[in-house]
């Protein structure tokens, strides 16, 4: 009799297991790989060094749920039930959370969200998990226990089912980017200069050229810091974000949704004019830009573009990182503001290669080393393009660049002059200014509402080499079309002043190319037929470029 109730309690407990495991792989195998296959450009880790790692928290959790489960169920049979039901309403909910409920989660590019204007979304998770505890409960109240638990099996291998044959066809039907890891971005000869000359584009991330005006009003010292630089204020850039930006401003080849981002990245990198004409002038070429989304051996072109395979410095980090965001798809939204995880953030458990660091473009990584670096000297020519967060958001900068809580756009607009000029005064103690040709300019501007907005108008300071003189603005209409021929006049001597061919008072259209976060695959064709920062005349041409795979 007591072996015959013992069989039947362990019988009772396959529920738990059931769900458990549905639980278990929907958060910890599903979501992560669903959310790697989704976004592949954005992490630097390939599938093969995910998988031991959502193996690893699937079992820790499916472990877990059951020893808590085990307890409750040696304790007694109304206490398993209820734990039982109570696990079961926290799987649907979430499942319901993670599928239905996400359009109008906020965006992991660094913005901080003002949580309160969420409100809406807060109800309708307790809307959700209300209706499904009612639900639930009002089911276990009017049937059986044994009941009870058969539908809690019967959902959940449904469930696990149905998830699991969901992640076989995005396995099956995306295609794994060819990514070469032993391709590394690292610091190598960021402060190795030439005695000859240097070349230096200095990309200030989203810093939008209205602000840096109205900012500048209240520092007169940015005409000393920089002296020597022409900055045009009535430019435009080619697109909204950096990841079209960057390839565009070194190649001057515009990206139209006509074939694979990855293709087109390789294109830019491999036949750009101005890269071609440095490494035709015998520059020694650097590239500070981690996210390059190519791995074409003509990348290697690049000194501090090396082979060497990236490992995993923390496999905890690494643990953390996914429960983040697997919990920002699918946790109660009340919860969400403690998972918000970018792409950035799976930089602090990569491993540097041998004998130099990964590069970073960490503000307050290159505010310190543009400080305290030793700046060393060769006989090359060398060029090398910088890109640091700059402005972007977060804002936890103020002007003298100590981190803050909560600072404003206008404060990071400061803190990338006071990193400005640190990096300049660096290069005069080192006697290797004068003989630099040197831009500091933005990938684009700033917004924050969607639709047109200032993103268009970007910063750009030039200063020829050997150029001299007191800090200069100019209202000539520029575009970021023309930088492949004002490179290469500074490439061929001209100062700041000359590289381009519009002037003051000249009327023209330039083309942007404008689209929302997350939405790339819609281009949508815009000209400024005014001032560049000037929205009014930002006009749409109706003509859209979409991605069809």
């Amino acid at each position: 009799m007591d072996k015959k109730k013992e069989k039947k309690n362990i019988k009772d407990f396959i529920p738990a297991v059931l769900v458990s495991l549905a639980a278990s792989f929907m958060l910890m195998v599903f979501a992560p790989i669903e959310i790697y296959y989704s976004n592949q450009d954005q992490f630097w880790f390939e599938i093969k060094q995910l998988i031991p790692v959502v193996a690893c928290l699937f079992v820790l959790l499916f472990i877990g749920s059951l020893i808590i489960l085990g307890i409750m169920f040696l304790i007694n049979t109304k206490v398993y039930n209820i734990g039982l039901a109570m696990y079961f309403i926290a799987f649907i909910s979430s499942y319901i959370q993670g599928n239905f409920l996400v359009k109008n989660l906020p965006g992991l590019d660094g913005t901080q969200p003002v949580w309160k204007d969420y409100i809406s979304e807060d109800i309708k998770t307790i809307v959700v998990w209300v209706v499904v505890s009612a639900v639930v409960i009002a089911f276990s109240i009017k049937f059986k226990p044994v009941i009870m638990r058969k539908a809690v099996s019967i959902v959940s291998v449904c469930m696990f089912l149905m998830i699991a044959v969901t992640m076989v066809t995005v396995v099956l039907t995306t295609k794994v980017a060819d990514k070469d890891y032993e391709m590394v971005v690292t610091d190598k000869d960021e402060f190795e200069m030439s005695s000859d000359t240097n070349f230096i584009i200095l990309l200030l991330d989203a810093m939008e050229g209205g602000t840096y005006n109205e900012v500048a009003q209240n520092h007169p010292e940015y005409a000393e810091i920089m002296k020597d630089f022409t900055y045009y204020d009535n430019t435009v850039c080619g697109y909204t974000f950096t990841k079209q930006s960057i390839p565009f401003i070194l190649s001057g080849i515009w990206y139209e949704n006509e074939r694979p981002f990855e293709e087109y990245a390789a294109d830019a990198y491999t036949n750009s004019p101005f890269l071609t004409k440095l490494t035709q002038k015998g520059y020694k070429m650097s590239l500070y830009e981690p996210e390059l989304y190519t791995t074409d051996e003509e990348l290697y072109k690049f000194s501090n573009i090396i082979k060497n395979k990236t490992g995993i410095s923390s496999y905890f980090t690494f643990l953390k990182r996914e429960i983040q965001i697997s919990g920002y798809k699918y946790a109660p939204f009340v919860l969400k503001r403690f998972c918000m995880v970018g792409a950035q953030d799976f930089e602090d458990f990569r491993a540097n290669p041998d004998d130099c660091k990964a590069y970073t473009y960490d503000n307050e990584t290159f505010y310190d080393e543009a400080k305290n670096s030793e700046v060393t000297t060769t006989n090359d020519k060398t060029f090398k393009f910088i890109h640091i967060w700059g402005a972007h958001v977060p804002f936890v900068f103020d002007k003298d660049m100590n981190r803050i809580e909560e600072g404003t756009y206008a404060q990071n607009v400061e803190a990338c002059m006071t990193m400005t000029d640190a990096y300049l005064k660096k290069l005069k103690e080192n006697g290797v200014y004068d003989n630099s040709v040197i831009i500091v300019m933005a990938d684009h501007g700033y917004g924050l509402s969607y639709g047109p907005r200032n993103r268009q108008h970007p910063v750009l300071f030039v200063k020829g080499k050997n150029e001299s003189h007191d800090y200069t603005v100019s209202e000539a209409p520029i575009s970021y079309d023309d930088l492949q021929e004002a490179f290469s006049r500074l490439l061929d001597g001209a100062t700041g002043e000359e590289v381009f061919d519009y002037k003051e008072g000249d009327e023209r259209k330039r083309r942007y190319l404008y689209f929302e976060y997350e939405h790339e695959e819609i281009l949508e064709e815009f000209y400024q037929e005014g001032y560049a920062g000037d929205l009014d005349t930002l006009k749409a041409t109706g003509r859209k470029y979409i991605y069809s795979e």
